[in-house]
């Protein structure tokens, strides 16, 4: 009897809320209990509210939220690009005196060199700058460069443009055509700014692409007195070795300038 007295005084005896004869808690046990409880009580001793079964509470919710964005841009008729932006609109490229001469004379000038991409020289890239002076306004030459299904009655080599999506400062081009010994399709992302007389474009590498890994360049109308300077600038990186593709890229640049000073100059 006297054995089981003291045990209840050293703290076997029945503890609040607990089965009688448990033993009591230490003040540092009872510390320890209280911190392991304490995040399972949540706010106000009420227990947390688990996740929802199958789903997380980060990044579905934002995958979510993005698709929700997609669809109401899709609503609208606006199309979605992936892949980077065209390139933006290039600092003014200016004829030299010689290439003026030939201009005068109504020449095509030809410039060896790739087109900056984004503004930055890429080495390694093929590409040219070239000019053509149009007898005609700035309207009748932008009217044919903003036709993109009809390219291929102006321009040789193309066999067909499809646009797949477009909205008034923008286009998605799937384009066919041959060049020389080699057919060719890609995929282009255009970038429309009739205030300024500039349309850019820059390959969509998230499409099947044949020819390039990546492309870009830029049509440029500088009004001028009694007509335009039409500037084109390009510049690529092939898929593959094409060892007589510059040949072939000069003849069709040349050909493709003539064509349209010639559409022009018939409106």
């Amino acid at each position: 009897m006297r054995a089981r007295g003291t045990a209840g005084r050293a703290g076997l005896g029945p503890r609040a809320g607990g089965a009688p004869g448990a033993p009591a808690p230490t003040a540092p046990a009872a510390r320890a209990r209280a911190a392991r409880e304490a995040p399972a009580r949540g706010v106000r001793g009420r227990p947390p509210r688990p996740p929802a079964r199958g789903r997380s509470a980060g990044p579905p919710r934002a995958i979510a939220l993005a698709a929700l964005a997609l669809a109401a841009t899709l609503a609208v008729g606006r199309p979605v690009f992936p892949g980077p932006a065209p390139p933006p609109a290039a600092a003014p490229v200016e004829p030299a005196a010689p290439e003026r001469q030939s201009l005068a004379r109504g020449e095509v000038v030809y410039r060896r060199g790739a087109a900056p991409r984004d503004g930055v020289p890429v080495p390694g890239a093929r590409g040219a700058t070239a000019f053509v002076r149009v007898p005609a306004e700035p309207a009748a030459v932008w009217t044919i460069l903003t036709a993109p299904r009809r390219y291929p009655e102006i321009f040789p080599g193309l066999r067909a443009v499809t646009v797949l999506a477009e909205s008034p400062g923008a286009w998605l081009l799937r384009t066919e055509g041959k060049v020389g010994p080699f057919d060719f399709h890609y995929h282009t992302r255009y970038e429309v700014r009739p205030e300024a007389w500039h349309l850019a474009w820059r390959l969509d590498a998230t499409r099947d692409n044949d020819v390039f890994d990546d492309h870009w360049g830029w049509w440029q109308l500088v009004p001028q007195a009694g007509g335009t300077l039409v500037v084109y600038a390009v510049g690529s990186i092939p898929a593959s070795w094409q060892p007589l593709a510059g040949v072939f890229e000069r003849r069709g640049i040349i050909r493709a300038l003539a064509a349209l000073r010639d559409a022009a100059g018939r409106r």
